[in-house]
């Protein structure tokens, strides 16, 4: 045995140290973790009041589209995944316009929708020199090689804790060799929490700034949205581990 092929025996046998993992697990979430900072801000610099009547006039306009609004809603959050707008805009625009209920069950067919048109285009209609580049790339291949020997965890992983950035995920995974349906399914899945906490927290705000009272079901369900997230985070992590182990594990948190 070689000193190269010493060095991975020994790699893959060291066991992770609790802190390294925890490390591993925030390298994942930074990015959303940033993103709730932005939006925290820019709630604070704006005047909340401002909002809420912008809202209350969207959603004038939209109710003016009679049985249209549903539609035309979806259509657009389509049009906006496929141009690489976040996803979490639709998702708070779908709370403010429709509620909690409503607006969930839109914002949860628009991301699926959405995610899967992406993955289409990717699939069987993107070419040219940016595809070969995307295909070229190491996180690219490493996201390729995951996918290959266990989709449908390397989708609930990656939908639970935002690695590569907003919907780039989408067309990412349609270069990969993972399913449509296995895509499609899981996307769906672990898509739903992070959906719950835009969706119920922007009717909360709404509600909360508007009516003059605080709604504290709406984030009671918010919290437990929260707190499903990272239940589900740390499971779809520990089934990741308990399928390979330790080479996989790096591979993924080098994504």
């Amino acid at each position: 045995m070689n000193d190269r092929e010493e060095k991975s025996a020994a790699a893959t046998t060291t066991p992770i140290s609790p802190l390294r993992r925890w490390a591993m697990m925030l390298r994942g979430i930074w990015r959303p973790l940033i993103v709730i900072s932005l939006v925290v801000a820019v709630t604070w610099i704006v005047q909340p009041a401002r909002i809420v009547g912008e809202i209350a006039e969207f959603r004038e306009w939209i109710d003016g589209l009679g049985p249209w609004r549903i539609p035309m809603f979806l259509a657009i959050y389509v049009l906006a995944a496929v141009a690489i707008v976040p996803a979490a805009l639709l998702k708070v625009a779908a709370g403010g316009l429709f509620g909690s209920v409503l607006g969930l069950i839109i914002a949860s067919i628009g991301s699926t929708l959405g995610a899967a048109a992406c993955f289409i285009i990717a699939r069987y209609v993107a070419s040219g020199s940016l595809v070969q580049r995307m295909k070229q790339g190491k996180r690219f291949r490493k996201l390729d090689a995951l996918t290959e020997r266990h989709g449908a965890v390397i989708v609930a992983l990656v939908r639970l804790v935002p690695i590569l950035p907003g919907n780039l995920v989408n067309y990412a995974f349609g270069l990969t060799r993972v399913p449509l349906g296995i895509f499609v399914f899981w996307s769906w899945l672990c898509m739903l929490p992070g959906t719950v906490v835009l969706v119920v927290g922007t009717d909360a705000f709404v509600q909360g700034f508007g009516e003059d009272r605080i709604p504290w079901g709406l984030i009671a369900i918010v919290a437990g949205a929260l707190v499903l997230m990272v239940v589900s985070m740390r499971k779809a992590h520990l089934s990741f581990k308990a399928k390979q182990g330790r080479r996989d594990e790096l591979e993924y948190t080098e994504l």
